[in-house]
């Protein structure tokens, strides 16, 4: 079965990725679900894991991402929420610890900034069907 999504600007498919509403569904899934399969350890781990790896995201957004003022209200809010409060300080580190990792690794650096500058084409990798024409083709031209 094939399936299809047509996202546009009024889905709130589009609204969650506008303001990635994804990275703290993800901190809240573990949060409730995550006691249920993991021990305290374990759980205080992934927790400890996941907000790292969000306060980076949104350390990297304050200085390149200029994201308005709905999308830092939310993860504010968020965060409050779900009993981890947002400070300066969270982001001041994750930034700074971003950072570090650029200066370390040039390379991985110079291939982020290509792909912000020059993104991927947008290409489909298999061509879509034409028309029967009679003539079949076996092979695909990539």
């Amino acid at each position: 079965m094939l399936c299809y999504e047509r996202t546009h600007a009024a889905t709130q498919t589009s609204k969650s990725k506008e303001i990635e509403r994804y990275a703290s569904a993800y901190l809240s899934d573990l949060i409730h679900y995550g006691p249920l399969y993991l021990s305290k350890g374990e759980l205080d781990c992934q927790v400890q894991k996941l907000l790292r790896t969000y306060h980076r995201f949104l350390a990297v957004d304050c200085f390149v991402g200029f994201r308005s003022k709905a999308f830092w209200d939310y993860h504010r809010s968020r965060l409050e929420e779900l009993g981890y409060p947002l400070s300066r300080f969270s982001l001041f580190r994750a930034g700074l610890g971003a950072l570090l990792e650029e200066v370390l690794n040039p390379g991985q650096s110079v291939k982020k900034l290509r792909k912000r500058i020059r993104p991927e084409s947008t290409k489909l990798a298999v061509p879509a069907a034409q028309p029967n024409t009679g003539n079949v083709e076996t092979s695909l031209d990539i």
